[in-house]
């Protein structure tokens, strides 16, 4: 098995439910192994425990709870800048994850079409 170099989780919920429960089962599997989190969450206490490098995603109040519509997009502008600013500091990307859901995966795909380097 390949070793794992760096992790990324998008975590842009403040929701502490089902998934933050799952992602913390699967990072608990890493602990023994050489492997870097970094977590860009909206919710810095639920990852309070962690091994990882937790930074908090900042996002105005009117985008908090977009969902649909304009603000749906700004809010995963908002949070795509943030993945690119973030990769600017933290390196090389091997694994991204956005787990928190249906619908949060948009700003990583959209980061990694602007830093994709092939």
């Amino acid at each position: 098995m390949s070793k794992l170099n760096h992790i990324l989780i998008l975590d842009p919920i403040a929701f502490a439910g089902g998934s933050k429960v799952s992602t913390k089962h699967v990072l608990s599997q890493l602990e023994s192994k050489d492997a870097r989190v970094t977590i860009l969450t909206a919710d810095p206490k639920s990852w309070a425990q962690s091994q990882a490098y937790v930074k908090p995603l900042h996002m105005p109040e009117k985008l908090e709870k977009a969902e649909q519509g304009l603000l749906y997009f700004a809010r995963h502008v908002v949070i795509a800048l943030q993945l690119m600013w973030l990769r600017l500091f933290i390196g090389k990307i091997d694994t991204a994850l956005a787990a928190s859901g249906p619908g949060v995966d948009l700003a990583s795909t959209w980061s990694n079409r602007c830093l994709a380097t092939n």
